[in-house]
């Protein structure tokens, strides 16, 4: 949470709101395309519901995606199981306070007075900077119920009673790893609580570290049938075995083994089957990782099912980690496909041609190239995969991806049309996104490739992991992507960006956006005659605008209209002549550093998360007198280096021709106030900046404007100098 100390009051303003949002908010951005894993809610993908696989996906998702693509699709129940482990591993899970876990210890002590609260502290150290929980919640909880038992037997201020609390205070007190043993029992004290301080005495021994003595009293404990704990006795044998094995260095593999022993012997004892399958598997790990990996493998791919997904599937993962080499069919899908070593293509061709599967069939898809010599195979094999497939998303991205690659887009473009049109709403949303944008560009036409130009994020992020509060709605309104805003900003000449604009199709908060894009690039470039057929509509769309607009459509001569126009950018921190895609923050009180709006470059990467690329050049859907235009445009604006040194200069101009004109001083406190920020600026910012400072004091200092404007803004970052005057 270090960042969201960085407290910042923000407004959203590319999403129409006006209002700040919560105080304490870092930079954040769309999703768009979510290469972490899958959509929300992840019950969806774990039922089968798979989207478009992507390589970056973590391989716990993976394994479930290959056991649906083989044909294996999860129980209710181990659909749960992996929901589970997954929001564990995402933290939406929350993480137990230590005080929460000792207080079922806590609540059930205070039965017994007289007793004064004692500190226990968890964690053992075991080398600089290496610690690991030694006292897990289980013990706490055991402890808790077995002192309600004893006190109910004995009553809780008998003094055998309190003797037991005063042992188990001992065995905590050893959870730090320091060896501190209770007291050897009373004569006098009843036989089970004289076989409960046994059992302590060797969990004391434990915790402590002496793991050779807490095997032999866990041992001597199994043989006593009169103990109350002989059952429990031999699975805390071998615990301490395994103990002592993981903590030597190097690792004892013969207390390993020792323990691996015990615990198969008691397999047989269907009560605790699954506590110690669970011990046994990391006793395995530590023995032999590569064949437990592949022993659980082949438990997450049994045609009956996995009872034990969860703790299988956290198993498997964190080996595979540590196997990237492993070659059971698992292992070696998931590396395949995970891979981005070229020499690895072969590899997946060669399972493709050996198995004809369909995880292998998607896995050559994936990495598939227009030139692969059995291109034509792969794409027959999948155009013959049906539409109910969990697959159908992925085959028909990379289908379609090889097709256009090929020289086929018409029969790309039906591909993904058929893919959308049968998803729906079924389509998580990163998949949808990303079938838009493959298809945007096969586009024939300028009005078919706008369909896909409006997106909706997946979720909202920000540097602590999500923002998705801090933002209500906005991944229910029209946004672009990193391709859609290219199209608006570059592929677009301003005639067909106001063509655009003036479609009443398009989403409304989008279409203002768009509108304001259109118009401002339409000032700069000297095109007021689009800029004034496009003023009407914008102020309709964004009300606020409506007044500044008016002046800019009353103007009586293009210099005064230019003026106007300068104004109304300065007076509107969220006018700029490009869409930026995903969403954008600004700060209040300091409206003006707008600069995203102005150098988009800088931008795509801050604002976004999602895998589309800009527009490759030539697009189908403009003929060339269309292109020949937008390439002017857009060199007309790259001819200067800073956009806003224009809207500057038009102020100073006026100002000093126009000295009676009420709206200079309000003009050029803007004008200094926004060169503020040294972003998107030319070397000539500072100078501009410089010369409405002094116009405004020399020529207009007695006016409030004047006394808002104490510095000029010289922009020098590297000496972290940006007031002068």
């Amino acid at each position: 949470m270090a960042a969201m100390k960085r407290c910042l009051v923000l407004l959203v303003v590319t999403l129409g709101a006006v209002g700040p949002a919560p105080a304490c908010l870092v930079e954040s951005w769309a999703v768009f395309t979510d290469a972490r894993g899958p959509d929300a809610p992840l019950d969806a993908f774990a039922g089968g519901r798979l989207g478009v696989l992507l390589p970056s996906y973590a391989s716990a998702y993976l394994a479930v995606a290959y056991r649906h693509l083989s044909g294996h699709p999860l129980d209710d129940e181990e659909v749960r199981a992996a929901v589970g482990l997954w929001q564990r591993r995402l933290g939406s899970t929350p993480t137990p306070n230590p005080s929460d876990l000792i207080r079922p210890w806590m609540d059930a002590r205070a039965i017994v007075a007289g007793r004064p609260y004692q500190e226990i502290r968890l964690d053992r150290q075991i080398g600089p900077g290496q610690w690991y929980t030694n006292c897990l919640a289980d013990a706490f909880v055991r402890a808790a119920e077995t002192l309600r038992s004893r006190a109910a037997i004995f009553g809780a201020d008998s003094a055998g009673v309190r003797a037991w609390v005063d042992a188990q205070d001992a065995v905590f007190a050893n959870c730090d790893g320091s060896l501190r043993l209770p007291a050897a029992p009373e004569p006098d004290l009843a036989p089970m609580l004289a076989a409960d301080r046994a059992y302590q005495i060797a969990a004391a021994n434990f915790y402590g570290g002496a793991f050779d003595e807490a095997t032999a009293r866990f041992r001597a404990i199994a043989n006593d049938r009169a103990s109350p704990w002989w059952e429990e006795a031999p699975y805390l044998a071998a615990r301490s075995l395994l103990r002592k094995g993981v903590l030597a260095s190097p690792i004892d593999r013969e207390a390993l083994a020792a323990a691996r022993r015990q615990l198969e012997e008691l397999l047989a004892d269907q009560d605790r089957q699954a506590r110690v399958r669970q011990l046994l598997d990391l006793v395995s790990a530590w023995l032999d990782p590569r064949a437990q990996l592949e022993e659980l493998a082949g438990r997450l791919l049994a045609p009956a099912g996995d009872p034990m997904l969860s703790h299988d599937l956290d198993d498997y993962t964190i080996l595979l980690q540590k196997t990237p080499d492993a070659a059971d069919p698992l292992s070696d899908w998931i590396a395949s496909f995970k891979t981005r070593r070229p020499e690895a293509r072969t590899h997946i061709w060669d399972r493709w041609r050996e198995t004809h599967t369909l995880p292998w069939l998607v896995a050559a898809l994936a990495h598939g190239q227009a030139d692969d010599p059995e291109v034509e195979q792969l794409l027959a094999a999948a155009a013959a995969i049906p539409a109910s497939s969990p697959a159908t998303p992925t085959v028909a991205l990379h289908r379609a991806r090889l097709l256009a690659a090929r020289g086929r887009p018409r029969q790309a473009r039906r591909v993904l049309d058929e893919v959308l049109a049968w998803g729906g709403r079924r389509l998580p949303g990163s998949a949808r996104n990303l079938l838009l944008a493959a298809r945007l560009p096969l586009a024939s036409d300028l009005d078919t490739a706008l369909r896909d130009v409006p997106r909706r994020a997946v979720r909202i992020a920000n540097l602590d992991g999500g923002a998705d509060r801090l933002f209500p709605g906005a991944t229910r309104r029209a946004l672009v992507d990193v391709d859609g805003a290219d199209l608006l900003n570059r592929v677009l000449s301003v005639d067909l960006e106001a063509q655009v604009a003036r479609d009443v199709s398009m989403p409304a908060p989008l279409r203002a956006d768009i509108l304001a894009a259109a118009w401002v690039r339409a000032v700069l470039l000297g095109r007021h005659n689009v800029a004034r057929e496009l003023a009407p509509d914008l102020g309709r769309a964004r009300p606020a605008l409506a007044e500044v607009l008016r002046e800019y459509v009353d103007a009586p001569d293009p210099e005064a209209a230019a003026f106007a126009a300068a104004l109304a950018i300065l007076r509107r921190p969220e006018l700029g002549p490009f869409v930026l895609p995903g969403i954008g923050v600004v700060e209040p009180g300091t409206l003006d550093r707008r600069a995203e709006r102005w150098c988009p470059k800088d931008s795509l990467g801050r604002l976004t998360e999602s895998s589309p690329t800009p527009l490759t050049e030539p697009v189908r859907f403009l003929n060339a007198s269309e292109r020949a235009a937008a390439s002017a445009d857009a060199a007309a604006l790259r001819a200067r280096p800073a956009l806003l040194d224009g809207i500057y200069e038009t102020v100073l101009a006026r100002g000093q021709r126009h000295a009676d004109d009420p709206r200079v001083p309000e003009a050029l406190h803007r004008a200094v106030a926004r060169t503020r920020d040294y972003r998107c600026q030319s070397d000539g910012t500072s100078r501009l900046s410089h010369a409405a400072f002094r116009l405004l004091h020399e020529r207009y200092g007695h006016t409030a404007w004047a006394h808002q404007t104490p510095y000029w803004y010289c922009g020098d970052w590297r000496r972290r100098r940006w007031r002068c005057g």
